[in-house]
């Protein structure tokens, strides 16, 4: 099963650096920008928290960690 279009685009944001160190990612607006749901928006924070690409901070706040 090929990924939701939403993790590729948001892992091409961090590879071509279009998302600085730090940059926090907010739930609500990447979910209005691709049309998801906030759940499938951390579903793929998973994915990408997993691939060390962001990292999850207190309850809420996520951040593009480092590119590879």
């Amino acid at each position: 099963m090929a990924p939701p279009h939403y993790l590729p685009a948001l892992r091409e944001r961090i590879a071509r650096h279009a998302l600085p160190p730090g940059a926090k990612l907010l739930e609500s607006e990447l979910s209005r920008e691709f049309g998801v749901s906030r759940a499938k928006v951390r579903d793929a924070f998973g994915a990408l928290e997993q691939r060390g690409l962001i990292r999850r901070m207190l309850m809420r706040i996520v951040r593009f960690w480092r590119s590879t």
